[in-house]
């Protein structure tokens, strides 16, 4: 007898794993670039993935019924499409329509230190910067500046540079490049 509640068991179980399906598919931008990275889910239920590289997408084990796929990538209006589980005829072709997101006004404020201005500060022209260039990082170029001490873990000056104003730390320091902080 308990043999073949074992095996009705059995036969329901791989009657379910057949039961089985997939959804695959790429999502793309109207000019038919893909859109890697976007987010597709089954709305209401725990299955979604992200796209690949290729904006490749595949849903695996999804049992048969109706079910509601939603679409989103970050700049782009969401996609949501009724779609009917099967069979393993379903590969879609997702195309997003750009959007505009609308925020509140920024406003960027600077300060620029002058003879005034309690603090040190040095004000580099570009002949000089041009003078010491020779295509090492920008600390490096910076490195005759006084109170400027630099760093190079790989001692060439390029790569892993880094940069500090004697008196604050690392985080303190202020650049301003053509007017801009």
């Amino acid at each position: 007898m308990k043999n073949w509640i074992a095996v009705i068991l059995l036969s329901g179980y791989s009657a379910v794993c057949v039961a089985q399906h997939h959804i695959s598919g790429t999502v793309n931008d109207i000019s038919g670039g893909t859109l890697p990275g976007a987010t597709v889910q089954l709305l209401d239920t725990e299955y979604g993935v992200i796209a690949d590289d290729e904006g490749n997408f595949r849903l695996n084990n999804i049992p048969s019924g109706d079910y509601s796929l939603q679409v989103s990538f970050v700049g782009f209006e969401t996609y949501v499409s009724g779609i009917n589980v099967s069979s393993d005829k379903n590969y879609l072709k997702v195309i997003l329509k750009e959007s505009v997101l609308i925020g509140e006004e920024v406003f960027v404020y600077a300060t620029r230190a002058h003879d005034k201005t309690p603090t040190t500060y040095s004000i580099i022209s570009k002949q000089e910067i041009s003078e010491r260039n020779l295509g090492q990082d920008l600390p490096i170029l910076l490195n005759y500046t006084p109170s400027i001490v630099t760093t190079s873990d790989a001692g060439a000056g390029v790569g892993y540079t880094g940069l500090r104003i004697r008196g604050s730390d690392a985080t303190r320091i202020n650049v301003t490049i053509n007017g801009i902080p």
